[in-house]
């Protein structure tokens, strides 16, 4: 990106926390971060690029937005990395055909990705 894109999210900057949450867990990865509330909602906000906040587009967020595909599941951990944001859920299961593939660009998971 241009070097204003990058200087959005070069340096630590506050954000509110969303109304009506308490959180309980925040992660930080190269470009992402993510939060957990009390009551098992998930947000996430930073560097959109290749769907790595989980909201379906690749729109960068700089402030903490809920993941709406994650609403109906209650969160109970949060991790992000370079490339990623994985979440801990509690008592769903995840059928099949969905543990298979990206919810977010629908690409099938490899263990080796080029």
């Amino acid at each position: 990106g241009t070097t204003a894109q990058r200087s959005e999210f070069s340096k630590p900057q506050p954000v509110s926390t969303p109304t009506g949450c308490k959180i309980i867990q925040v992660a930080s990865g190269a470009n992402s971060n993510a939060a957990v509330s009390d009551n098992g909602r998930v947000f996430t906000w930073g560097n959109g690029a290749s769907g790595v906040l989980g909201h379906g587009d690749t729109k960068n967020r700089l402030m903490p937005t809920e993941i709406e595909s994650m609403a109906d599941k209650h969160v109970r951990g949060v991790s992000c990395g370079e490339n990623h944001v994985a979440v801990t859920v509690v008592r769903s299961w995840v059928p099949d055909d969905e543990a298979k593939n990206c919810m977010a660009c629908k690409l099938k998971f490899t263990t080796v990705r080029r």
